[in-house]
């Protein structure tokens, strides 16, 4: 790429969209989860036991911490860094569902015409996801158990088919290394004193173009 303003741009993209992204799904995953959940906090801190405190974290390290990655991909599933978004239909198409009184009839969409979801609500739905949609529950990502249910169009945080996130591969390698990190560093969490062990749903959330924990961060580390 010679083109400069080409190859400064991407970089400029690069760093907004992982930088806020990232900060923010640590900030959920760190005071709406892990510090309400004890259970998950040990099975994590378990987990990374044999990663070394100093040096590199590798690649291949980060392929031997299923748990982690459960757990990531739930946070992303309830809380996820782009709760809205909408595509421009480049060509006149008919969805096969969608429209009339109960939503199973075709929609016709031309071409130009904007699209726009809710990912937050579609991660939720009980419709697809169970009765237990609104649970923080990492272990029904093992052995691939939450999308073999839902089909890829279940979880689109990142977006799904040709069209998935180019970045979605940095950016959970981005959130394992930083969480290893930060669990290593500081392996007690608990809540402050006054603070309610919220479940999911009743937290405080600020919901704009990401999602960020709208009352800050409130956990104790030592």
């Amino acid at each position: 790429m010679r083109d400069e303003e080409l190859v400064r741009d991407q970089l400029l993209h690069t760093l907004i969209a992982g930088r806020d992204t990232t900060a923010a799904t640590i900030a959920i995953l760190s005071s709406f989860r892990i510090v309400r959940n004890p259970d998950i906090l040990a099975r994590l801190r378990k987990e990374i036991a044999d990663v070394p405190t100093e040096g590199h974290i590798t690649c291949e390290m980060i392929a031997t911490l299923p748990y982690l990655c459960c757990c990531l991909n739930e946070t992303l599933r309830l809380y996820p860094q782009l709760p809205v978004n909408v595509r421009f239909a480049v060509k006149t198409t008919l969805l096969p569902r969608g429209g009339g009184a109960d939503g199973q009839s075709p929609v016709l969409v031309p071409k130009g015409t904007g699209v726009g979801w809710s990912t937050y609500h579609l991660h939720r739905l009980e419709s697809i996801d169970g009765e237990d949609a609104r649970v923080y529950r990492p272990e029904t990502w093992e052995d691939g158990e939450l999308i073999k249910k839902t089909g890829l169009g279940g979880y689109v945080d990142f977006n799904a088919g040709p069209r998935v996130c180019l970045g979605k591969n940095f950016a959970l390698m981005e959130l394992s290394y930083a969480m290893i990190r930060i669990l290593q560093a500081f392996p007690n969490w608990r809540l402050p004193p006054g603070v309610p062990n919220l479940p999911v749903g009743e937290e405080v959330q600020d919901l704009s173009v990401i999602l960020f924990p709208g009352e800050g961060i409130k956990v104790l580390l030592n």
